[in-house]
């Protein structure tokens, strides 16, 4: 949901990141890399739609410093010159970075859309003081409304943003089942947002490739970026995801390195951030951990469905992972990852068609720990919706 008036001068952004002293070689990766993933999304075909390039001597351009909390001006500064994007510590996650970006390429917040009160209600008795204007509504021919309004848009608030009570949201969305303020990736209406407003062609849609086979059925039409469960687990909440009670051994809420040497990631999905994983010492081969989805209401008869996860497996004796559904009672699994897959975290989407009576079902990650204890598995920044990935 861009400015009315175009905000930079052409589609190539100019930064200045702050010094060594202020940042570490890996931060300063972690916004390079933000800045790379919103110049592939957003590319059409082999050419770019907006780049992101070091200033040498560009009188306009973008300074990057750990000032005070995670903040950009909306679009180019009428007088040109240094602008401050702040990105201090507690920013340095990927999507949130992307957030910071887009602001800085002309972008408000979703929630400030003029037609946002037809899609979520604003608690503004529950908003920290002098923070109201974080939720402000524009109105057209201030903003543009290029797509339709997008819960799972990386410029939406999460329900609890700037609360003064942090038991009590200050968003609630008007839809069921919406998940709002994911800090992940891109949606698809984030990318046709850009690529529209910068002139660039193209649609919304991206090359990224599903771990499933071609389906003939028309997938159910759904609001882009809409999620009947997402979870990245850095709240140190698991999202309404239980442990089954009736497998062997337990998932684990985890930051950081696992325990043991030689297996297991070092940190959560782009370096920060919490994860779930299971822990393969002191277990037996074989032994199974089940994670289950909180119950998601289905329509009846045959429906679609995409599942997104984050995963990593390294360890010269890994496991298995199974993604599945629970029906009623029964167990079934739809997909298996079997062995190692490297050092570094890969992502998945997988789409199923569930054929089934009942009117709710649960989705299930199961890890299986192999021969020794280089085995643990993990997961990241799950999502489930309804439709084709």
């Amino acid at each position: 949901m861009p400015l009315q008036l175009a905000v930079r001068g052409g589609p190539t952004v100019r930064y200045l990141t702050s010094s060594a002293a202020s940042y570490t070689s890996s931060q300063k990766s972690f916004i390079t890399d933000a800045m790379r993933e919103i110049e592939e999304k957003t590319k059409v075909g082999s050419t770019n739609c907006v780049r992101f390039v070091a200033r040498s001597s560009q009188p306009d351009y973008i300074s990057i410093k750990p000032l005070t909390g995670c903040y950009s001006g909306v679009g180019k500064k009428s007088r040109g010159g240094s602008q401050d994007l702040s990105l201090a510590r507690g920013c340095m996650n990927k999507g949130v970075i992307m957030h910071e970006l887009l602001h800085t390429l002309g972008f408000h917040h979703e929630q400030s859309r003029a037609d946002r009160d037809n899609y979520v209600t604003i608690h503004w008795d529950n908003i920290k003081d002098g923070k109201s204007s974080n939720f402000k509504k524009y109105e057209l021919g201030y903003i543009q409304h290029l797509t339709n309004y997008d819960y799972g848009s990386i410029m939406h608030y999460g329900r609890y943003g700037f609360a003064a009570d942090r038991t009590k949201p200050t968003i609630t969305p008007k839809r069921d089942g919406a998940t709002i303020g994911q800090r992940v990736a891109l949606s698809t209406s984030d990318i046709s947002e850009i690529r529209q407003f910068y002139n660039c062609g193209g649609s919304g849609s991206t090359n990224t490739a599903t771990t499933s086979k071609p389906v003939t059925q028309k997938p159910v039409t759904q609001q882009p970026g809409t999620y009947l469960s997402f979870c990245n687990f850095d709240s140190g909440s698991l999202c309404g995801w239980t442990q089954d009670s009736s497998d062997d051994i337990n998932w684990t809420l985890k930051s950081g390195a696992t325990s043991s040497a030689d297996t297991g990631p070092s940190s959560g999905y782009g370096g920060s951030g919490k994860y779930m994983y299971v822990e393969a010492s002191g277990k037996s081969a074989g032994a199974v951990a089940r994670l289950l989805s909180p119950r998601i209401s289905h329509p009846g008869g045959s429906q679609q469905y995409c599942v997104t996860v984050s995963y990593h497996m390294y360890g010269n004796t890994m496991g298995n992972l199974m993604i599945g559904t629970k029906l009623g009672s029964s167990f079934k699994t739809m997909y298996t990852l079997k062995g190692e897959k490297g050092n570094s975290w890969r992502n998945m989407r997988l789409t199923t068609t569930i054929s089934y009576s009942g009117s709710s079902l649960q989705f299930f990650f199961a890890g299986e720990r192999g021969s020794g204890v280089r085995s643990d598995i993990a997961i990241d920044n799950v999502k489930i919706s309804r439709g084709r990935c």
